[in-house]
């Protein structure tokens, strides 16, 4: 009956996707029910674990039980050489030989050796059994050994329900058995047992919580202790998790060591497998370097980690574009997941497969229609992967299954099969509450309905998937299978949110709660990519309406779609408006660098270029609105940029008479809602200033920082501090903000903004490097009590001139993290004589009690009218991020 049933489903399932209408002969009938049912033979055959049974368990048989028994010596040299059958057969005779004798104590610990083995076989029912019969023996009688006993039993079904997917049930056994090895004081079981703990919290996706507990780990450990390398592996693994791949690659480098020096070969297959993943993950990736750690992982003794460094070869060649020979290991992969028995990670290794391999055909094939053969043999791949987690009851798996199939069914069009799975795939996930899941199945479903016109379904489904993600975002308890990543998921699902939200007959508006949820689309978006950028979700947020900050004030949105730019402008106590541009994705991105590339070499360029691609930006993002912002009176325009727009300075755009900085001051904000709300202006302009002049390696000297400091400290009538290069350190930054409230920090040294968190800094006097967390500790925590209305960061610049998107993110990141209110920076650098002007003439307005976007106006307008600097270049790259008032 199990039998009929499978092959029922699978039918189903399949049919409609392997053989269209035009090819239902009875030929295919009957070749399709051949393949199903020899699927559905071997589908229950074995159950395999993870990689945690392999590496570092449990011994199948205690030190002191060897020497007294040789049988027992025996069972052990099969386990580690993993003759599993023949170690199950001698450890069956063993349970019957002290089941005679009446020694139940042998018995159990017998039986726990046989549940290792048999979860090394993959027999998951004969394992419960056993482990189960061993605890009761052990639990109704007490024995010398019992506690200890208990303990490794505890540590063998933790594993069972680990690589079975009840990783939380898997915890909660091992808790119970960490507190008995802490009554017998054994730390090294006890570190041994929480480092499965560790594995089971990465796959639930708590990866701060397993950093700090690997960290307490590490640090009880003696370096000669035989688990330090793996608690290596698992803290690597975690902070690439998190987004700290430098940290990561160091930290799994020393495991490598480790392992390679204890002679370890499966944690040295395991260390290499992950540090092929960590490395796929560097721009540029160093693909030599990826094939031979994934070459050396294939060196395992285990089929898993065997395949699983496969599958990472497979992509690494995808992504590399050496598509014939990704081509070459697709039948290869094919047989390894058919010989593999069915688990937890297996499951995922057949999906992330045919994940892959359709993007592999979705390239080759480019424009084209995926052949039918894929198609196939992908459906019948995705469906035994559901079936087997239906075997293993392993909900989230079935979830990801039946997603991912949905997936297959809405590329070739069957709209409502795909409906039907992505809602069963969504409901399975929302009853495990595994919203990890659930925002991907919310956006397929998405997709799908838009697709099928069903557009009100479609924006509650894209509604429904963004509120997910901002809660994910929030508690950042992400699965590894379906970790979040910006660029493949949190990104494309506002871009298409937007998309359906403005899809609209061409000579009529779209409503106005449409207009209004896609600016808080395009808002929710910029904080989800600072999140993103940060690597966690700490960006507060506060209900700013615009009318409250500036009744003068317009914001306008530009956002980047495949086919088109849009662009809403907003306006305090009006209905928003919007414009629509049929413009291709590339045809914006290239003005925009164009325009950057212009901008920042003013001897290369004739005027007259410049000034074309100023006017055509201008005609986009501006033109539309102006008789708008006339009757607004408008006189500030914030910008919310979205993707290379970040990169240039609204202020140079052109109208055919002038730039926009002689008719409006000009703000940049990541988001109204990530605005500090502003401070009461203080009396008192007092301004610590700190300085660089000297050169370093890899940085010039920046001659005119005395005289900028010193013109600005004679400017400001309040009193000032400046530290001039090797008086310019933390620890003196520190102390200064501690003795004295400033409102205003100028800091004019060499920075760096990069698309890396890791990688934006500060340079400092005696060489050293403020990087935007250290930037954010020392800012905040001096300045509790007297909010920093202004951060002044002089002669930085962005890190890739325009060329990446997230360029800017750091110039953003410390905008935000820094806690000032505003934030004056370039974005690249320029000549520091004409920098030392314009920030003379900007503290001259400040002192006049400017607005802070008219006071950087000015001193803007100073240097346009100024012969030697009228070329946008020298003042246009000063830009004002935040409250502008």
């Amino acid at each position: 009956m199990i039998f009929l049933r499978r092959f029922r489903r699978l039918f189903s399932l399949l049919f409609p996707l392997v053989f269209p209408l035009r090819h239902r002969s009875p030929f295919w009938y009957v070749v399709l029910a051949i393949a199903i049912a020899l699927s559905c033979v071997i589908l229950p055959v074995r159950l395999s674990p993870g990689l945690a049974v392999s590496a570092n368990s449990v011994p199948i048989v205690p030190e002191s039980d060897r020497s007294s028994d040789r049988s027992n010596a025996a069972i052990q040299r099969l386990y580690e050489t993993r003759q599993f059958d023949a170690a199950a057969e001698q450890l069956q005779q063993l349970i019957q030989t002290h089941r005679a004798s009446g020694d139940s104590f042998g018995e159990a610990v017998a039986l726990r050796n046989l549940a290792l083995v048999e979860l090394e076989l993959g027999n998951w029912t004969e394992a419960q059994t056993a482990i189960e019969h061993s605890l009761n023996l052990l639990q109704t009688q007490a024995y010398p050994d019992g506690q200890t006993a208990i303990a490794q039993a505890l540590e063998v079904q933790g594993k069972l329900q680990f690589v079975t997917g009840r990783a939380t049930a898997a915890l909660e056994t091992w808790d119970r058995a960490i507190d008995l090895h802490r009554q017998r004081g054994d730390t090294e079981a006890i570190a041994r047992t929480t480092l499965n703990q560790i594995e089971a919290l990465q796959s639930l996706g708590m990866y701060r919580r397993a950093i700090a507990t690997l960290e307490a780990v590490i640090s009880s450990l003696p370096p000669q202790s035989p688990i330090l390398g793996r608690a290596l592996r698992e803290l690597g693994d975690a902070l690439w998790a998190t987004g700290d791949r430098r940290s990561a690659e160091e930290t799994l480098a020393q495991a490598l060591a480790i392992a390679a020096l204890s002679g370890n070969g499966e944690e040295t297959a395991l260390t290499h497998l992950s540090l092929g993943r960590v490395l796929s993950f560097a721009n540029p990736p160093d693909t030599l370097s990826i094939q031979s750690h994934y070459q050396q992982a294939r060196q395992s003794s285990v089929p898993l980690v065997q395949l699983q460094a496969q599958l990472g070869l497979f992509q690494r060649l995808k992504e590399d574009g050496s598509w014939e020979q990704a081509k070459d290991l697709i039948s290869d992969l094919q047989l390894r997941l058919d010989r593999l028995p069915a688990s937890h990670a297996a499951i995922y290794a057949r999906i992330h497969f045919v994940q892959t391999w359709l993007e592999l055909e979705e390239a080759i094939a480019g424009d084209l229609p995926l052949p039918a053969a894929p198609l196939r043999t992908a459906a019948t791949q995705l469906a035994i992967a559901r079936q087997q987690a239906e075997l293993l009851q392993d909900g989230r798996a079935e979830s990801y299954a039946m997603g991912n199939l949905g997936k297959l069914y809405q590329q070739t069009q069957q709209w409502e099969t795909a409906q039907s799975l992505t809602e069963q795939a969504l409901h399975r996930a929302q009853q495990l509450r595994a919203d990890d899941m659930g925002y991907l199945w919310q956006w397929q479903l998405g997709q799908i309905l838009n697709a099928q016109g069903k557009q009100t379904a479609a924006i509650a489904a894209y509604h429904e998937a963004i509120q997910s993600l901002q809660e994910l975002q929030k508690d950042l308890v992400i699965a590894p299978e379906v970790q979040l990543s910006f660029r493949n998921s949190i990104e494309p699902i506002h871009r298409q949110f937007v998309q359906v939200l403005l899809n609209h007959d061409l000579n009529q508006e779209p409503a106005a709660d449409r207009l209004e949820e896609a600016r808080i689309t395009i808002e929710s978006l910029q904080l989800a990519e600072l999140n993103d950028f940060f690597r966690d979700a700490c960006l507060t947020l506060q209900p700013t309406q615009l009318e409250q900050l500036d009744r003068q004030a317009a914001i306008i949105y530009p956002i980047i779609l495949p086919d088109r730019l849009e662009v809403i402008l907003s306006l305090p106590q009006t209905p928003i408006h919007h414009t629509s541009i049929n413009l291709s994705q590339n045809r914006v991105i290239g003005e925009v660098r164009q325009f950057r590339q212009r901008l920042s070499s003013p001897a290369a360029e004739p005027p007259d270029r410049l000034l074309s691609h100023a006017q055509t930006l201008y005609e986009w993002l501006v033109r539309p609105f102006e008789t708008d912002l006339a009757e607004a009176q408008v006189k500030t325009i914030v910008f919310v940029l979205d993707q290379q727009f970040r990169n240039i300075p609204m202020s140079a755009l052109h109208n055919g008479q002038q730039y926009l900085i002689e008719n409006y001051r000009i703000a940049v904000a990541p988001g109204l809602k990530l605005l500090t709300p502003p401070s009461q202006p203080s009396t008192d302009l007092r301004v610590l200033l700190a300085g660089l002049s000297e050169p370093y390696p890899g940085f010039s000297a920046l001659h005119f920082v005395p005289e900028e400091l010193a013109q600005i400290r004679r400017t400001i009538p309040g009193r000032s501090r400046v530290l001039m290069n090797q008086e310019f350190t933390a620890a003196t930054l520190r102390q200064a903000l501690q003795t004295a409230n400033y409102p205003i920090v100028h800091l004019a040294t060499h920075g760096k903004f990069s698309p890396n968190f890791t990688d934006s800094f500060l340079l400092t006097g005696d060489g050293g490097r403020l990087d935007i967390n250290q930037l954010q500790e020392l800012l905040q925590s001096t300045t509790l009590n007297h909010p920093l209305q202004l951060l002044v960061l002089s002669a930085c610049e962005t890190a890739t001139s325009g060329s990446d998107p997230r360029a800017t993110l750091g110039l953003a990141g410390i905008a935000v993290r820094s806690g000032a209110e505003s934030t004056v920076a370039t974005l690249w650098q320029v000549s520091d004589e004409s920098t030392a002007l314009l920030m003379t003439r900007f503290y001259q307005g400040l002192a006049d009690r400017l607005p802070k976007a008219e006071a950087l106006r000015q001193a803007q307008l100073a240097l346009l009218r100024e012969g030697s600097y009228q070329h946008p270049f020298f003042w246009s790259a000063v830009i004002l991020i935040g409250n502008w008032t």
